[in-house]
């Protein structure tokens, strides 16, 4: 496959790793290249990425990548999906005056009461589709101007690091719709900034880059980019988007009622609509979509991949977390029997977001007795997330979801994912793809420039079909002891 035809380039900046995969023409993938995304941890609960290095980062690996397969003359385009909230103010170069404050940086969560004095929440959230979190951009960009003025009065634009990528590759300011109905500074409906919003949080619409819809051909790489990473020709930069979204746009998955389970560093619901939902589902968010005009609804839980990967440092003693961690995840899961022996764990980790948004809340285990064995403590840990994710569905009554597709790193652990058919008692559906998300931004790409592409025909498909033995057993744990423990836990917590 190396040197042959066009080839689209998909870039996904995640929480935990960053990604670039190339697709040729007929839809195969080439295999990707992947580094950790450069997170700094000033004190505890920030959260921070140099984007000076994540860029150094990207531009090595697409030098990489391209040289690799010999495709320096035949890279067609570019698009870029990235994590949502994460951002940082730049000067009117484009140079970062600070660190992008990641997602998860919980420094923000003092700003919220402020805001929500000066404006209900069901406003909020009747312009952006969102509750009211920490997480969002606002936040972010409030907290700067309170603690870091010179900086704000410095600051030319805020960036998510999708769009601050883009303005490196072309120069041209822009954040696409996805990733603006993430910083509660978004009229989804309207398709513009909030100018409500903006005065109430005393913030200057002058910081914000210009929405532009996903897949839109924003410019050309510049000539000292392409020059650095040893490419030709003219290369086009389309505008990407959040990522859930785009791997849900990698997989097709734009139809009324398709529920797709994203699987990362999170865990998160995706559902495609038509139209805006006047229906209030609690902890649900709603925005527009990669797919042109559209929405998605979007629950999930702040810590899915992560807590796995917990598990396998905290019980298993994994310094690294790599094949032979995940392997023997997988044993230990295999060593318990159905209900873990009667242990539950509440996956809490980094608190809950739906039903209940709760960023205080804790994980923890119930029901251990000195019978209880690592075996037990692994396979409760992921019973424990699959009943979350139960929960996030039935707080969810936009239609009947008979069967879910899976995408990201977690659908390689097959005992995970039959546990989550079990506990759903829906099919979960797995493809034998690189990766979604990738597949999704280059798709972006070939069809922005009109050469469409799709996933390649010998794509594997993987069912879990619930098992009715396993069904009735977590139906009972479920409903008589799981739904209980966000409650009983709160009040433990309150009691502190």
């Amino acid at each position: 496959m190396r040197g042959g035809g066009k080839v689209y380039l998909g870039i996904d900046i995640g929480t935990t790793n960053c990604k670039l995969g190339l697709v040729d023409k007929d839809g195969r993938e080439l295999e990707p290249m992947t580094f950790k995304t450069p997170v700094i941890h000033p004190r505890k609960g920030w959260a921070e990425y140099d984007c000076n290095t994540l860029w150094d980062l990207i531009s090595d690996s697409v030098k990489k990548i391209t040289s690799y397969y010999n495709c320096q003359d035949t890279l067609n385009g570019i698009a870029i999906s990235s994590q949502g909230e994460s951002g940082l103010f730049v000067d009117e170069n484009g140079i970062p005056l600070m660190n992008a404050i990641a997602w998860y940086d919980d420094r923000t969560k003092s700003m919220i009461d402020n805001l929500e004095s000066k404006i209900d929440s069901d406003e909020i959230r009747e312009i952006t589709g969102i509750e009211t979190n920490y997480i969002h951009s606002l936040f972010k960009m409030q907290w700067i101007k309170v603690n870091s003025p010179s900086i704000y009065k410095q600051a030319h634009k805020w960036h998510c690091l999708s769009d601050f990528l883009v303005r490196k590759m072309t120069g041209k300011i822009i954040m696409d719709y996805s990733l603006a109905s993430r910083t509660m500074l978004f009229d989804i409906r309207n398709k513009e900034w909030s100018s409500k919003l903006l005065d109430v949080a005393e913030l200057d619409i002058k910081l914000l880059p210009k929405p532009v819809p996903s897949g839109e051909i924003i410019d050309s790489v510049k000539s000292s980019v392409k020059k650095e990473w040893g490419i030709k020709g003219n290369v086009s930069v389309v505008s990407g988007g959040f990522d859930h979204m785009v791997g849900c746009y990698g997989l097709g998955a734009n139809f009324e009622n398709q529920a797709v389970i994203s699987i990362g560093t999170t865990e998160s619901l995706c559902l495609y609509s038509n139209s805006y939902k006047d229906a209030y589902y609690p902890g649900f968010s709603q925005g527009r979509h990669v797919f042109n005009d559209s929405y998605y609804i979007l629950g999930g839980m702040p810590s899915g991949g992560e807590t796995i990967e917990w598990a396998i440092k905290t019980i298993l003693n994994y310094e690294n977390v790599g094949t032979v961690g995940f392997d023997s995840l997988k044993e230990a899961i295999r060593g318990s029997d159905i209900g873990s022996n009667g242990v539950i764990f509440l996956p809490h980790l980094k608190g809950c977001v739906t039903p209940n948004v709760d960023s205080t809340s804790r994980g923890m285990f119930v029901g251990l007795s000195i019978q209880t064995t690592s075996n037990d403590l692994i396979r409760s840990i992921t019973e424990g997330l699959c009943f979350e994710f139960r929960l996030i569905i039935d707080q969810f009554e936009g239609g009947n979801l008979e069967s879910f597709l899976a995408i990201g790193g977690g659908v390689k652990n097959q005992e995970w994912m039959q546990i989550k058919a079990d506990v759903l008692n829906k099919k979960v559906i797995t493809l034998e793809i690189n990766d979604a998300v990738i597949f999704g931004a280059a798709k972006l790409v070939a069809d922005a420039l009109n050469e469409p592409i799709q996933l390649d025909e010998n794509v594997k498909r993987k069912v879990y079909y619930p098992e009715n033995e396993s069904v009735i057993k977590y139906e009972e744990i479920y409903r008589k002891t799981y739904t209980r423990l966000y409650e009983l836990n709160r009040e433990i917590l309150r009691r502190k």
